[in-house]
């Protein structure tokens, strides 16, 4: 699973997200981040997830660690980091 590419990734936590009953409205979200973490990973060229890659992601896009000092992260950025489903899937 560690290598496992990231569109094989973002396939699998799709179909994790409908195996849960997730809303079509909150499946769509999801896609709209996780177009914009696969367009950062490619630049960096990168083709699987790596945590380091992401947390850069979430510096350049949410200036997070400032945000996390500073005790001022938004509940709809908490809310992406919080979803388990958002960057891994469990354990088969």
């Amino acid at each position: 699973m560690n290598n496992l590419p990231l569109q094989d990734l973002i396939a699998r936590l799709e179909t994790e997200l409908y195996r849960l009953h997730y809303n079509e409205q909150s499946v769509k979200y999801y896609r709209r981040m996780w177009k914009r973490i696969a367009t950062f990973f490619t630049n960096e060229e990168v083709d699987h997830f790596e945590e380091d890659i992401g947390m850069r992601f979430l510096e350049k896009e949410y200036n997070f660690l400032k945000l996390e000092k500073s005790g001022k992260l938004t509940q709809s950025i908490i809310n992406v980091f919080r979803d388990p489903y958002a960057w891994r899937l469990p354990a088969t």
